[in-house]
């Protein structure tokens, strides 16, 4: 199947109309085909956040939005974004994700529909998943995690001193491995997504590009990257902790959360 159709996610949180408006105002000069889709998350963004998101797609056919007035975390927002039943980011043939202190390059080279056309084509013949390459050392329990999850294969040496995977800041990916994957799992919360996404493409055979140019991830005023500073909620990474012996595996907030959409006629349903 060719890879056409994109759904761009972009989560944005908290006071920062700034680092919104850095990056959401770089993916509008991107000069990409038509078959991009927007797809907006906000966890307790504050009203001028707020109004210049609804401002900018509120009535646009291809956009969707996701308004919560609480902090649902990183990954129980991306879940919602990705597999809402009508027009979430798994309907399409691909992903690529921002965080909002990710952005898009001023210098045009990301802004230019080849770029996107080349992602799409490595996606196709080469990879599996596209963005910032780095490693860590194992955390904790970390690898006792993994033994337990339906993706793990025993046929993998677990005998490695760092885990290899895509930051979480920026990436672009097929949402068929996305969707075999149920990724964002539900045990996710906010910390750990990212390297245990890449733990999970080491077991499931799936390979890696690293490649972000043209993109700022997690990058601070500056723009240098991986030097934004951490906001928002403060957890150990997933399968880090151990307490008593049981490990402590983050979990999706409480039901009875609201989340709010908005529709293609511009009204909050």
């Amino acid at each position: 199947m060719e890879l056409k159709s994109v759904a761009v996610c972009i989560l944005l949180y908290g006071d920062h109309l700034k680092l919104a408006m850095r990056c959401i105002e770089s993916i509008r000069k991107a000069k990409w085909h038509d078959s991009v889709h927007i797809i907006i998350g906000m966890n307790a963004v504050c009203a001028n956040t707020r109004e210049y998101v609804y401002r900018l797609y509120g009535d646009n056919p291809k956009a969707l939005i996701f308004d919560s007035d609480e902090n649902l975390r990183k990954y129980p927002m991306m879940r919602r974004m990705f597999y809402d039943a009508d027009g979430g980011a798994l309907s399409y043939d691909c992903v690529m994700w921002f965080d909002d202190d990710s952005y898009l390059h001023d210098d045009g080279v990301a802004q230019k529909a080849d770029w996107l056309n080349g992602l799409l084509v490595n996606l196709q013949d080469n990879c599996d998943i596209i963005g910032g390459r780095y490693t860590r050392k194992w955390q904790g329990q970390q690898k006792q995690w993994v033994r337990h999850q339906s993706w793990f294969n025993p046929r993998v040496n677990m005998n490695t001193a760092q885990l290899v995977f895509i930051t979480g800041g920026w990436w672009i990916t097929t949402a068929a491995m996305l969707r075999k994957a149920d990724y964002p799992w539900r045990s996710l919360s906010h910390n750990g997504g990212d390297s245990m996404l890449g733990e999970m493409c080491r077991h499931m055979g799936h390979t890696m590009m690293g490649y972000c140019t043209g993109v700022a991830v997690n990058a601070n005023d500056a723009g240098i990257n991986a030097k934004a500073p951490r906001r928002g909620v403060s957890e150990p990474e997933i399968g880090a902790s151990d307490t008593a012996g049981t490990l402590l595996v983050a979990t999706t907030p409480v039901a009875g959360r609201t989340v709010r959409t908005v529709g293609a006629d511009g009204i909050m349903h």
